[in-house]
């Protein structure tokens, strides 16, 4: 909503409180009926076109502030997916992975090794008599 539409909304609510309380008029179907054909008179034809109740002025405001505030989710929404942001997470996340692997790694080789070290003390194998 517009600064302008705003202050045509506000003039517009004024003027028809104004209205009802110099006639008196307490309720709403005595405003239709008398109040609200004169303020249509009064006002010009680009306000009237414009102007919004008080009951949509609301409803403007409320999806106003929610799209404000999608906008502002899009926005931080935006940052986090950051190329750069993504792959500043990606990193440790990688490096763990990579350490825990590395960690696997050296426990099997270790134990290849000590395999090694125990048959190069046992005694030599005789090979069977079909292999040559």
């Amino acid at each position: 909503m517009a600064m302008s539409d705003l202050i045509i909304t506000t003039t517009t609510i004024h003027s028809i409180h104004q209205a009802m309380s110099r006639i008196g008029l307490h309720s709403l179907s005595v405003l239709r009926s008398r109040a609200l054909p004169a303020l249509r008179s009064n006002i010009p034809a680009r306000v009237s076109r414009n102007a919004r109740s008080p009951f949509q002025y609301r409803q403007s405001t409320s999806s106003s502030s929610s799209s404000s505030n999608n906008a502002q989710r899009e926005t931080l929404r935006a940052q986090i997916m950051n190329p750069t942001t993504i792959v500043l997470i990606m990193v440790p996340i990688f490096t763990f992975g990579l350490g825990c692997w590395q960690i696997q790694r050296l426990r099997w080789k270790v134990g290849l090794i000590e395999e090694v070290e125990r048959n190069m003390k046992r005694e030599p194998m005789v090979l069977p008599a079909h292999i040559k």
